[in-house]
C-alpha cells in the first residue's frame, strides 16, 4: 500500500468535491442519465483514496484545509440525497394521482362500455 502526501490527499479530496457538484448539478437539473457515470467516478477516486495509507505527522493530523474538504464532501453528498429524495417523493405522488385517476375513468366508463357490449377490454373484437 503506497503512503499519501498531504498534498496527493487534498488534491484527492479536492476531485472528489468537484465528482459531487457535479452529481448535484445532474440531480438539481433532473439530468438522470448522468447519475450512472458520476456514481463510477465517486468510486473510482474513492478506490484511488483507500489503495493509498495517509500516515500525518502531528501537525498534518488536524490539518484545517482537510477537515473543511472533508465536511463540504459530507455536505454535498447529504444535499443530493435530500433532493434525490424529494424528487422520489414527487414522482410517487404523480404515479398515486394517476392510479386514482385510472380507477376513476374505469368506473364512469364502465355502465357505457355495458351500454355497447364491451367486455374483456375488446370492442368489436379488437383489442383496446
Amino acid at each position: 500500500m503506497k503512503v499519501f502526501e498531504t498534498a496527493d490527499k487534498i488534491r484527492l479530496l479536492r476531485k472528489m468535491i468537484e465528482q459531487v457538484m457535479w452529481e448535484w448539478n445532474a440531480v438539481k437539473e433532473g439530468r438522470w442519465e448522468e447519475l450512472p457515470d458520476h456514481g463510477a467516478k465517486k468510486q473510482a477516486l474513492i478506490a484511488e483514496m483507500t489503495s493509498h495509507e495517509w500516515m500525518p505527522g502531528p501537525e498534518e493530523r488536524d490539518n484545517p484545509e482537510i477537515l473543511i474538504l472533508e465536511s463540504q464532501i459530507i455536505d454535498l453528498e447529504y444535499q443530493v440525497k435530500k433532493m434525490l429524495e424529494s424528487r422520489i417523493n414527487v414522482v410517487s405522488t404523480q404515479i398515486d394521482e394517476l392510479k386514482r385517476r385510472h380507477n376513476v375513468w374505469q368506473k364512469a366508463a364502465a355502465p357505457y362500455r355495458q351500454a355497447v357490449g364491451l367486455s374483456g377490454g375488446t370492442y368489436n373484437g379488437a383489442a383496446q
